[in-house]
Formats: structure tokens, sequence, C-alpha cells
């Protein structure tokens, strides 16, 4: 299992129509933010300006979730309305038409048809399983101390300051994830999972 840990100085800072985007993770390593050039991105915008609407992404997949606020949003592709609380997530296709209608702080996992993808809301001191073949990004809501470990012992410990995300990959077998936060008893932090769509 290889382990790469992220502060938010290492996220790279691009400006979209509605605000500002944080990219935390662009797969593969060094491809562009361009449809066809890459596989899967793991991201974070602030949403400013009301109505804002989202990208054109034809051929991927999106799914996105509010860390700040409440998001309404307008699918006039699909002609639903859509209101998610903080670690709700709403999926929909990159070729529908979205259109925001409140400020808030997001986290979006973009990928395209080869891979499938996941964001959970896990909850702090419960064991979470790591499926091998399967990359994941934690990225804490809060300071967290954080586990990866087997049934027989922890491989893996480290501190991860609140806003900062630890990346796991070349998972060769089932392990579990397993937090507390440092400041507060409970919670819930963010986890993404993104396989090939076999």
């Amino acid at each position: 299992m290889k382990c790469t840990k992220f502060t938010s100085e290492d996220y790279k800072v691009t400006t979209w129509s509605g605000g500002k985007t944080r990219e935390l993770f662009l797969f593969p390593p060094g491809a562009t933010y361009k449809v066809g050039k890459f596989d899967y991105r793991i991201s974070s915008a602030t949403i400013d300006i009301e109505p804002s609407t989202f990208s054109s992404l034809n051929g991927y997949h999106r799914l996105i979730t509010p860390l700040e606020g409440c998001l309404q949003m307008d699918n006039i592709t699909q002609n639903v309305s859509v209101s998610i609380e903080p670690h709700e997530v709403y999926r929909f296709e990159g070729s529908d038409c979205v259109r925001s209608l409140t400020k808030c702080v997001d986290f979006n996992l973009i990928y395209s048809d080869d891979y499938v993808g996941e964001i959970s809301a896990v909850k702090s001191e419960h064991d979470v399983l790591l499926k091998k073949d399967t990359d994941y990004l934690f990225y804490a809501t809060e300071s967290t101390e954080l586990m990866i470990k087997t049934i027989e012992n922890v491989v893996e410990k480290v501190l991860i300051e609140k806003d900062h995300s630890i990346l796991l990959t070349e998972i060769e077998k089932d392990m579990y994830l397993f937090y507390r936060f440092v400041n507060q008893e409970q919670g819930e932090a963010l986890l993404t999972s993104i396989s090939k769509n076999i």
C-alpha cells in the first residue's frame, strides 16, 4: 500500500465561472483537466455567484456534496430540483446542464466510464473496509488521527490536519481504516473511493 499525504498548500487552485476550485488529486499524474484528457478528479470548489452553471463534462460522471451550507440545484437536463445538506451526495452526468442556486463550498468527484466512484461520509471511531485494487482519498473535515490496519496489526498511523487529505493506492489486500478527531469526540469525514469499471 502507498500513502501520499496532501496539505492545503499542495492543492492546485483554479477559477471557474462561479468561483474557485481546489484540485486535490487528478489522475493520471501529469494529466490535464480537459474532457478526454483525465480519468478522474477529486476537488473542492466555492460557489460564489447565484446562480452558477456547472461546467459541461460530456463522457464523465459527477458526484457532489456540500462541505459548508445547503446546496440547491436545478438539473435542467433531467428536469429536477435538488436540495442537499452537508455530506449528502448528489450524482449526475457530466453532460447534464446543472445550475446551482445557492452559495456554498462543495466537494466533487468526476470520473470517466472506465471507472466507478463513490463519496462516503464515514463516521469517526468505526472501522471502514478498504478493498484491494481500489484507490481512496480521505479528506479530513477536522484534525484527525488516522490508522490503516489489517486484522493482525496497524500498518500506518498518521496525523492529518483539517482540510488536508491522504491518498491510499496500491492496496493489495483488504484492509481497514479507523480514525478519531483530535479535538472533538465524534463526527464525519469524507472518503472517496475509485476503482476500474470491470
